[in-house]
């Protein structure tokens, strides 16, 4: 994955949406990234205005996987365990 190209599997306006999301890729297996997460954690919603969102971006041999991942429905209580899991990982970093 070193030289392999980043595509966009997703868009968000919130970071937390986005951190959602990544951490359910995380947990398939799927590397993500967040692109522009610490202007959207310093400037919230200004970061939709001024670049369209906070793009979520996955390497390009995964894409379809990862949008699989990101479409199929998650029980409540999964969801819960990736906000505490997303939440964790913000503290670390």
């Amino acid at each position: 994955m070193e030289n392999e190209d980043l595509v966009p599997v997703a868009v968000f306006t919130l970071p937390d949406e986005a951190r959602m999301a990544r951490s359910m890729l995380d947990s398939a297996g799927i590397p993500a990234f967040i692109e522009h997460e610490h202007i959207g954690t310093i400037y919230g919603g200004v970061i939709q205005a001024i670049d369209g969102g906070l793009p979520l971006l996955v390497p390009a041999s995964r894409l379809d996987e990862a949008r699989e991942v990101l479409n199929t429905p998650v029980p409540e209580e999964s969801l819960n365990e990736q906000a505490e899991a997303a939440e964790k990982r913000e503290e670390q970093s």
